[in-house]
């Protein structure tokens, strides 16, 4: 009787399982005809990492059926185009690419819709999509907002240090460092050792760095310094890595306390190394950062990942093969700058379903490592890990950082702070005002601000 019993389960038990997988083919198979022929428009920022995955787009089309016409777009351009589109209610966009900054703001304003519901559909989001295999700090700082999900991680950008291992392994060099200064030349772990370094790698055209001759000035660092995101992105760095920030309570919420002693102290320390910058820095960006190494005419720099492909191609750079990286230097914690976007569907999306299926196709785990080996940053732990990916010089490093994320706030009045934070900054930088006067400043336009 038990055994009778126990083969009826089995059998209900595989009709059921057919039944099932059967209703799932189904409607996936429906799921597909109803997209046949739709196209939906994207909008991201220009650059690389969007050409290379509108490169791999037709992949997405022959397995759907979507179509997805790219506009691309200068990192501004893209925020005033959406933010147009969201208030005036044109519908141009049926997917967006937004930097994770923009979050509160875009959900306290409704203008864009959560992906929850479509997370907890197996019909659209199979198991097999892995969503704890999306590195959590990555995921959380890029579209959870009190609790829910309003998208994925695009571009998940974050920073470290970018140093030239082959001047701080070059003997002669490590000889005079520790007759200069007292210690071993390497990697350097504080500030302090960063500026140490920044100095004594700082050289004029006919001086002699690791045993050659130059013929152009040298300088020990490269900062992203131009009255811009950039900017207020750098120093946010720097404040973090001395204990510092804009609030007493984590990144969005608390009391105001740009005016700490650990922000003034950042800052000092941030406005000293400008001595040792290459003169342009005050108007740099992440892109003016990365051109400046690549052209070998400094020694170290904080920057954006997503920049290092250009220093690896030998036909167009001076230092491929001469690199070397590590995380920011840190005075009281270790950090790195999350500078990451965020796939998102527009609250008016007309095509919202598909336009979520396009970006769970972006972040599957064949898409995100086929991505990566063209230069893309992955946002999955296991593609990170692949034998393939891993091998990438900068990979290793890139996930690291990516593990302790430090975020910029993402309340909706982080883009008049943002825009006064740059400005302020920028009179430190060119010693037009004292970093104390800057902070100061900053404490009272913030306070402001939030009232």
């Amino acid at each position: 009787m038990k055994l009778r019993s126990k083969l009826l389960t089995v059998v209900l038990f595989s009709m059921v399982t057919v039944t099932t997988v059967g209703c799932s083919q189904q409607q996936q198979t429906e799921n597909q005809k109803d997209a046949a022929n739709v196209t939906i428009r994207f909008i991201a920022e220009a650059s690389g990492l969007t050409d290379a995955l509108e490169s791999l787009v037709p992949e997405f089309t022959q397995k759907t059926g979507i179509k997805v016409e790219f506009e691309k777009a200068p990192y501004d351009m893209v925020v005033q185009k959406t933010m147009l589109d969201f208030t005036s209610g044109t519908k141009s966009y049926d997917a967006v690419s937004l930097p994770y900054e923009y979050l509160g703001r875009l959900v306290d304003k409704g203008y864009v819709k959560s992906i929850d519901e479509y997370l907890n559909d197996k019909t659209i989001t199979p198991d097999a999509f892995d969503v704890n295999d999306i590195i959590p700090a990555m995921w959380n700082g890029s579209a959870n907002w009190k609790g829910k999900m309003y998208g994925f991680p695009s571009n998940p950008t974050i920073t470290f240090m970018w140093f030239r291992k082959d001047l701080l392994e070059n003997s002669s060099e490590k000889e005079a460092f520790l007759k200069r200064f007292g210690y071993e030349l390497s990697v350097p772990k504080t500030p302090q050792q960063m500026k140490d370094m920044a100095q004594f790698f700082t050289r004029k055209k006919g001086e002699t760095l690791a045993g050659k001759v130059l013929d152009h000035n040298f300088y020990g660092m490269s900062i992203m310094a131009k009255r811009n995101s950039a900017l207020s992105a750098d120093w946010l760095s720097w404040a973090w890595a001395y204990g510092g920030g804009i609030f007493d309570k984590g990144y969005d919420n608390g009391k105001i306390v740009m005016n700490s002693a650990k922000n003034l102290e950042a800052l000092k320390f941030y406005v000293s190394l400008f001595d040792y910058a290459v003169p342009g820095s005050v108007d740099y960006t992440w892109d003016e950062v990365s051109t400046a190494m690549q052209q070998d005419l400094t020694f170290a720099a904080i920057n954006y990942n997503d920049q290092i492909p250009n220093l690896l191609d030998g036909s167009k750079s001076k230092v491929a093969g001469k690199m070397g990286y590590a995380l920011q230097p840190e005075n009281d914690r270790p950090t790195a700058n999350y500078g990451a976007w965020t796939y998102m569907i527009p609250a008016q999306s007309k095509h919202p379903k598909e336009a979520y299926q396009f970006f769970e196709w972006a972040l599957s785990k064949e898409t995100q490592k086929k991505w990566a080996m063209l230069g893309g940053i992955p946002a999955r732990e296991s593609v990170f890990k692949d034998p393939e990916v891993s091998k990438i010089e900068y990979m290793p490093m890139t996930l690291e950082a990516l593990k302790i994320s430090d975020l910029r706030p993402r309340i909706s009045e982080w883009g008049e702070m943002d825009s006064a934070m740059s400005e302020e900054l920028h009179k430190a930088v060119t010693k037009q005002t004292s970093p104390k006067d800057t902070l100061d400043n900053l404490q009272a336009e913030f306070e402001h601000i939030l009232k």
